[in-house]
């Protein structure tokens, strides 16, 4: 199993009517200790893509796991929590 997977991963900012797509259908794997540089011009999504990673935003649509946790499925408490011991300390073994 990946380190991070990403599928069809999608995050649109504003009303449904006036929506702009930041990212639209990711599908990415990562590998545990595999590294990868985010590179793209200004407003290509490169941000939005790390604050979907690193649970400060949730997406729009599509589904993604670090490790054995499914982001998508955590309510925010829990999602505070899976913040707190990963992301400011760092992941262990990525």
């Amino acid at each position: 199993m990946p380190a991070i997977q990403l599928r069809q991963l999608g995050k649109c900012f504003g009303l449904q009517h006036a929506a702009t797509a930041a990212l639209c259908d990711i599908d990415l794997d990562i590998a545990a200790g595999e590294s990868v540089a985010l590179l793209g011009p200004s407003s290509s999504g490169k941000s939005t893509l790390m604050r979907l990673l690193c649970g400060i935003e949730r997406p729009t649509s599509g589904q993604f796991r670090i490790g054995d946790v499914d982001l998508g499925r955590l309510d925010e408490a829990a999602l505070n929590r899976w913040r707190g011991l990963t992301v400011g300390p760092g992941v262990p073994g990525l």
